[in-house]
């Protein structure tokens, strides 16, 4: 069945493209169980799953709506892409090759290849699919920043000047693919020791991005202000007993290249300690099921909990999160952008510890930079442990 001929469908869809996840998920679930097997149907789910990180969950969907008698390659191309995430090498390599015999011009799929034979130290083979996708029909320019970093083509002028050619002719492309060619052009410089030009395309791609991160900063500072506005004092004093609390929860928020992993596996080597690395946990059940139980966006519900909702989500958190560890007194929660969560999580789990971690801006961006450009080495790194009564900063000096 087609995706225009169900009316269901294309409401789920519409769904998903709002950011209404739930919603669309469950309609799309009807949809299948009235037509099972409907490809449409198995991609949206797939998708769905993607959206919140469940890669392997996505990769049974991916594999049906696949098998089914339309091969679509978008679908081998995002099945390849799970399978290359959760470490199914070959697994997605077949997968990306099998999209490429129903269309040889497809740019995800062609790199994706590139990328895996990277990975394998097969470089040859890397150049070969990378030079295809940056001629495939799209305005994708990703392919240039890998093929960038691969050591034969750092001296060849050919390869540099065609990059600096078609910089002004990427205007209209989104800012993101822009900032892909500056970046890969940083990285040819960088590498020949041309300092000025390598800091030079570094702030031009840095200025592509910052358009890019613009909406996004915006509503950022749009969930602060609520935040701020609805966990006064009562509220969060009206939150959970002690006596619900099953384990002490570890919350380790910041920013993306802070030293939150490394963090975690010193914390984690204490008998007493597990790392659960990044779980979608508490955005699950305290954002997006709330949200959809009370019809308002977050925080503005949080009013309107019940004592019983309160200890609910208490409960629904801690007994998915133990699951990974049954014995462990205390288990680490990485997700950094639990930062935005704080006050819920101090509202329905009042017992548990937040450390907010901290890394001079200067490296952290330093550090994003260099492993944007393909070029990596460990950087001096701050840690801040703060909580109520003391301020401790620990330095790690390589």
């Amino acid at each position: 069945m087609n995706t225009e001929e169900n009316p269901y469908l294309v409401r789920a869809r519409n769904h998903f493209k709002n950011d209404k996840v739930g919603r669309a998920k469950r309609i799309a679930e009807r949809v299948l169980k009235g037509n099972p097997g409907m490809p449409e149907a198995l991609e949206l789910l797939a998708a769905i799953d993607m959206h919140r990180g469940h890669f392997i969950t996505a990769i049974p969907l991916l594999e049906k709506a696949s098998g089914t008698e339309k091969k679509n390659p978008e679908t081998m191309a995002r099945l390849g892409f799970c399978y290359h995430i959760t470490r199914q090498i070959d697994e997605a390599l077949e997968a990306f090759k099998s999209a490429l015999k129903v269309e040889p011009g497809q740019f995800e799929s062609l790199f994706g290849v590139a990328s895996i034979y990277i990975v394998k130290g097969e470089l040859e083979q890397a150049q070969i699919y990378l030079e295809k996708a940056i001629d495939a029909p799209s305005k994708n320019l990703e392919g240039y920043r890998l093929l960038a970093t691969l050591t034969p083509l750092v001296k060849d002028k050919k390869f540099l000047q065609r990059m600096l050619d078609l910089v002004p002719m990427v205007n209209d492309f989104a800012a993101i693919e822009q900032a892909h060619l500056e970046f890969a052009i940083a990285t040819v410089y960088q590498k020949q020791g041309n300092k000025e030009k390598f800091v030079e395309h570094l702030d031009r791609a840095n200025a592509h991005l910052k358009k890019e991160a613009k909406p996004w900063r915006e509503a950022n500072q749009i969930a602060l202000d609520l935040s701020k506005e609805v966990f006064t004092e009562e509220i969060i004093k009206a939150g959970n007993s002690s006596k619900a609390k099953k384990f002490t929860a570890i919350f380790i928020v910041g920013l993306p290249r802070s030293g939150s992993t490394m963090l975690e596996q010193i914390l984690a080597s204490h008998s007493k300690v597990f790392g659960a690395d990044e779980t979608p946990f508490i955005r699950r059940l305290f954002v997006e099921d709330m949200t959809r139980h009370f019809g308002k966006i977050y925080p503005k519900f949080v009013p309107e909990m019940s004592a019983e909702e309160k200890l609910g989500l208490a409960e629904s958190y801690q007994n998915r999160v133990q699951a990974l560890s049954p014995k462990s007194p205390f288990i680490i929660d990485k997700m950094v952008g639990n930062s935005f969560l704080i006050g819920m999580i101090k509202l329905i789990l009042p017992w548990a510890k937040v450390i907010h971690i901290k890394r001079h801006p200067a490296l952290m961006r330093q550090a994003k930079i260099l492993r944007a450009t393909g070029f990596w080495r460990p950087l001096p790194l701050w840690l801040k442990i703060k909580n109520s009564c003391r301020e401790c900063w620990i330095w790690f000096p390589w």
